[in-house]
């Protein structure tokens, strides 16, 4: 089955379900040509009471991979469109990596922690890595 790019585009994906029940064969959502994985970085500060008590955490999250599920909706007002993109109960192919380290001393070595991960494992076209930073920048 040919997915436009609007479908593609859609981010509404429902979690749930078993995998065996997707009909076959499997279309994951990435690689495709329309939309690069996205990966997430945080960055965050903890602040304790005594002197020195500060350290930060960073985390990436690669965005998990669903299959496209072909089968119709049966209630509401989708029904009889495709249930579209859906990440069923282990599918350990379709989790996204991600990656934490919280024992960072400060925002730089955070920053660096994260960019060497990115450019470790998410480097290429297929990704578009979104920054969220919480540091009150």
């Amino acid at each position: 089955m040919e997915l436009t790019d609007e479908q593609f585009m859609d981010n509404g994906s429902t979690f749930g379900g078993n995998l065996v029940d997707i009909p076959a064969p499997h279309r994951r959502r990435w690689p495709n040509d329309v939309c690069p994985r996205p990966v997430k970085v945080e960055i965050s500060s903890w602040v304790g009471r005594s002197a020195g008590a500060k350290h930060y955490y960073a985390r990436v999250t690669e965005e998990n991979n669903p299959i496209w599920d072909s089968r119709p909706e049966t209630i509401g007002k989708r029904a009889g469109e495709p249930r579209g993109w859906t990440c069923p109960w282990e599918d350990e192919e379709g989790e996204g990596r991600s990656f934490r380290d919280d024992d960072l001393l400060n925002e730089q070595s955070a920053i660096s922690w994260a960019t060497h991960i990115i450019a470790t494992h998410f480097a290429g076209n297929g990704y578009v890595v979104e920054w969220s930073d919480r540091l009150g920048r």
